[in-house]
């Protein structure tokens, strides 16, 4: 398992951010407002924790933001949209290797 209490791992809640929890309450989202203050607040931990060196946005409401944050910190940043897309890359060919069709026979 994963040890989140360990100092390789920074935590950041952003149930603070501004417009945040209309997501939580299924309200009408200000994209913007969140966008913003979940910006800010990455912006905030990288000043923070200079050995930063990637970002996991684990909610389920989070992909639509990543690529601000990415823009903003410059850091890579993973959320369930770019892990779907590794986990089924591993499933499909590289190109230029000859196996393009390998995921028919799957």
């Amino acid at each position: 398992g994963v040890d989140y209490a360990s100092s390789r791992y920074v935590v950041v809640e952003c149930s603070a951010i501004p417009g945040y929890d209309s997501i939580r309450k299924c309200e009408k989202v200000d994209e913007q407002q969140i966008e913003e203050g979940i910006v800010k607040k990455a912006l905030q931990v990288a000043r923070e924790q200079p050995l930063l060196v990637a970002i996991l946005m684990e909610a389920a409401e989070m992909p639509p933001y990543s690529d601000a944050v990415r823009a903003a910190t410059g850091l890579p940043v993973f959320d369930s949209i770019t892990c779907a897309n590794f986990f089924i890359k591993g499933f499909t060919s590289a190109e230029g290797f000859g196996l393009s069709s390998i995921q028919d026979s799957l």
